[in-house]
């Protein structure tokens, strides 16, 4: 126990020193190759700890705990200036991460499956149902489930196959099998919104 606490003691030290580097790296100049190295580098670090903290903050909550340890910030900060140094330096060596969805056909199950999740996670929620119920913390599993659905979209997204260049005609057919999906997609969505309000509003006002 007292050799955690002396260590825990120490982060301040620690987290100035890797600070101060990584603040270093950040300021100093750079050529293009070198900029470049370390924009993908924050970038990668940025994301690993922002779902981290997220992620960690949710369990907290679910939990019922609303306490954050100072030393929690203190790993963070570590972890993201640690974590840009070692993907820097991977950079400039030729060791690059990409991650990019290829396939149509999965892109498209993921982001109806990410949809489908979020308007059920939404009628849970409007409605209360007992099955998502947490009592012992602040959050509901419902809401937890919309959060991280809403997280990983912002993911998804960018990973997204990119269209291939189409000739006029192309783009046309392309664009009208677009629009048509995303008319069905917003109809469906419509009608089971106004329905829902529809219900608070006959739960609220009309049976009062």
């Amino acid at each position: 126990m007292n050799t955690t606490k002396h260590i825990l003691e120490f982060q301040p030290v620690i987290v100035t020193v890797i600070s101060a580097i990584f603040l270093l790296l950040l300021l100093m100049h750079k050529d293009e190759l070198e900029q470049l190295a370390l924009n993908n580098a924050l970038k990668l670090s940025t994301i690993i700890t922002t779902i981290s903290l997220f992620g960690y903050s949710l369990y907290k909550l679910s939990l019922g705990l609303a306490s954050i340890d100072i030393n929690i910030i203190f790993f963070a900060i570590e972890g993201i200036c640690i974590m840009t140094l070692l993907f820097y330096y991977l950079y400039l060596k030729g060791i690059g991460f990409e991650i990019k969805i290829k396939n149509s056909l999965l892109s498209n199950i993921l982001m109806y499956c990410s949809i489908i999740i979020s308007i059920v996670a939404t009628i849970s929620m409007i409605f209360e149902f007992r099955f998502f119920d947490n009592k012992d913390g602040y959050i509901r599993y419902d809401e937890m489930i919309l959060f991280a659905n809403v997280i990983l979209i912002s993911i998804i997204t960018p990973l997204l196959p990119r269209r291939k260049k189409v000739n006029h005609k192309q783009y046309k057919i392309v664009k009208k099998e677009i629009d048509r999906t995303f008319n069905l997609m917003w109809l469906i969505y419509s009608i089971i919104m106004v329905l829902i309000i529809s219900y608070i509003f006959y739960q609220k006002i009309i049976t009062k």
